[in-house]
């Protein structure tokens, strides 16, 4: 039996100040039919020499709303990485979240400099109430011919918090990257450049912990106390808040959770059970999987439509079963 609690504020999750820009590693563009696109893995974290922290990678931004109309402008770029000690050739790159289809997906044009001059600007047209429901991700890529572009540096903007009323100019620093601990004390979030401690989460024994992206979101089973076991519970902390959020109970122990930016997975030692997350979460759909102690599972980065588990049937050239999305409603 599957038992959903949604304390009071979780309307907040979408519709107010969801996102502070300073979790989690960068992530690249999974889009798989754009082979130009395409994110190279070993590219990025390599080749590029990461800027220094006292004089770090920015982007100035605009943004301006009229006549039902959201103008998002890239000015320029600073300090962005050498690549392999060479001028990066940076485009930028956005889009509204969530938008599972990637309708809103907008490209500038090319520069040529680690200083570049964008000038760019992105149109959408949207009503208000609906662009204050969404989150502007803006990403400055670098171009590689033959190899696959990949990302420089990343920024995410709460729509909720502009003032429309005047024009909105700002210098946005790209992401920087961390990584989180689970111990039997709570939990430790770290950034990597450089290695400091975060911030620190009192929440107790926890056996497992999932960040939504660069989000002040947080997903984590708590550990029986009696065992330190993991226990049938998923719990939502929200850091910008300081408060639990949401509350999923399952009738067996949790072993892992994967989040994208439209989906929640919790997985269980026989089955993943897929929820709409983090606007509206509900429960779509059940996938039953053989037995999985390990909690082995790995969900896409663009809109969760891709989710890779142990099969439940007889392999025949492999234990790993790949479900690719083609109803919408479920994934």
């Amino acid at each position: 039996m599957l038992d959903i609690t949604v304390e009071k504020n979780q309307k907040y999750l979408v519709f107010s100040d969801l996102v502070c820009t300073f979790f989690h590693t960068t992530q690249r563009d999974q889009q798989i039919n754009d082979a130009k696109e395409k994110s190279n893995e070993g590219l990025a974290p390599h080749s590029s020499q990461i800027s220094s922290t006292n004089n770090p990678s920015k982007i100035r931004i605009q943004l301006t709303y009229d006549n039902r109309k959201l103008f998002v402008m890239a000015r320029h770029a600073n300090n962005l990485p050498l690549i392999n000690g060479n001028e990066p050739k940076p485009y930028c790159k956005c889009y509204l979240f969530p938008d599972e289809s990637k309708l809103t997906k907008r490209k500038g044009k090319l520069a040529n400099s680690r200083n570049p001059i964008f000038n760019d600007t992105f149109t959408y047209e949207m009503d208000l109430a609906e662009i204050q429901k969404r989150i502007l991700h803006v990403g400055i890529w670098n171009n590689v011919l033959n190899v696959g572009n990949h990302v420089l540096g990343t920024v995410d903007i709460v729509l909720s918090d502009i003032d429309w009323s005047k024009e909105n100019a700002c210098d946005y620093t790209f992401t920087t990257r961390c990584f989180i601990c689970t111990t039997y004390n709570g939990i430790h979030i770290f950034n990597v450049e450089p290695l400091t401690q975060k911030c620190y989460l009192d929440v107790g024994p926890t056996t497992y912990a999932e960040m939504l992206y660069r989000t002040n979101l947080i997903a984590y089973v708590p550990a029986e106390h009696a065992t330190g076991l993991p226990s049938h519970v998923v719990n939502i902390y929200d850091n910008q808040r300081k408060a639990h959020v949401l509350e999923l109970s399952f009738n067996s122990s949790v072993i892992s959770i994967r989040m994208s930016r439209t989906r929640l997975l919790v997985i269980l030692v026989d089955k993943i059970h897929i929820f709409s997350f983090p606007s509206k979460c509900r429960l779509l759909h059940t996938i039953h999987t053989r037995a999985n102690p390990r909690g082995l599972c790995e969900l896409s980065n663009n809109n969760g439509s891709l989710i890779v588990f142990p099969s439940n049937a007889r392999p025949t050239g492999g234990l790993i079963q790949i479900l690719v999305s083609i109803a919408k409603n479920v994934l």
